[in-house]
């Protein structure tokens, strides 16, 4: 299970992935409209990801 942010970049979308330390404790947060997140059961270092918007293309870098 991973828990993740995105932000507005200038040209695309930035995105950062957190693991949970402990999964279960993560289990039915899907249900919820807004569910609850403890920062203290994420993982500090995170894999990183600038998805970048062009014009009849995709693609996306791994920022480390």
């Amino acid at each position: 299970m991973r828990k993740s942010w995105f932000s507005l970049a200038d040209t695309g979308v930035n995105l950062s992935v957190f693991p949970y330390l402990n999964a279960s404790a993560a289990l039915g947060c899907c249900d919820n409209a807004t569910p609850p997140v403890n920062l203290s059961n994420l993982v500090s270092t995170s894999c990183d990801l600038s998805l970048v918007y062009e014009p009849h293309k995709f693609f996306g870098t791994i920022v480390r």
